[in-house]
């Protein structure tokens, strides 16, 4: 039976699915309020807490397949539906923004490599939600949607962060963004410093040669 294969990080893998559909549903019930962005919250929790639980007690043979779909319904779906939502005008950049998380999210499952090749969907989703939480003109979430769309499927590498200390300075800025408005501001900073993050590397690596 399929559910005898499931790993710890299987069971928060299924959790992060069930928020981002949970939180459609919010959508279509209530609209977009604060509760909205709670539930992409607790499938950023989900999805980091996946990632530990697979270095710490192994994979399922379906483990990358299924992070990979439970993120495209939470980071690629949920987000361009609360784009459409937010302004009926932003459905073609919301369509742009769910294909190429999903061609995004495609191409992690098929290479091994030790940097994110693209920006990362999770990122992209928080930070375009940010600017949608934070009321940001419609034209700049416009243009912020394209170009992260762009960037989900470039070959720009993003450094993936296992530094302890920084991903717990995530997790509790992502926490505190549930209690006062000011961690919204300080999420979208760090997914924009994240965003051009290449930049610095290209120096870095620049002045080592």
């Amino acid at each position: 039976m399929m559910l005898k294969q499931l790993k710890v990080a299987d069971i928060f893998s299924i959790l992060n699915a069930t928020f981002g559909f949970g939180g459609i549903l919010y959508l279509f019930k209530s609209g977009i309020n604060a509760n909205t962005f709670y539930f992409l919250y607790l499938s950023s929790f989900m999805d980091g807490a996946d990632g530990i639980a697979a270095n710490r007690f192994g994979k399922s043979p379906f483990g990358k397949d299924l992070d990979s779909l439970a993120d495209s319904i939470s980071f690629g779906l949920f987000p361009s539906l609360i784009l459409v939502y937010n302004d009926n005008t932003l459905a073609i950049p919301a369509l742009i923004f769910v294909i190429a998380s999903i061609l995004r999210l495609a191409r992690f499952n098929v290479i091994e490599a030790e940097n994110f090749v693209g920006f990362p969907t999770v990122a992209s989703a928080l930070l375009l939600t940010s600017l949608i939480r934070l009321d940001f003109a419609l034209g700049i979430i416009f243009i912020v949607t394209v170009f992260l769309a762009f960037l989900m499927i470039s070959d720009i590498e993003y450094v993936k962060i296992r530094n302890r200390a920084l991903l717990l300075l995530l997790g509790f800025v992502i926490l505190l963004c549930f209690f006062v408005k000011i961690a919204v501001y300080i999420l979208l900073l760090l997914t924009l410093i994240y965003l051009i993050s290449p930049v610095f590397m290209g120096v870095v690596k620049w002045k080592k040669l």
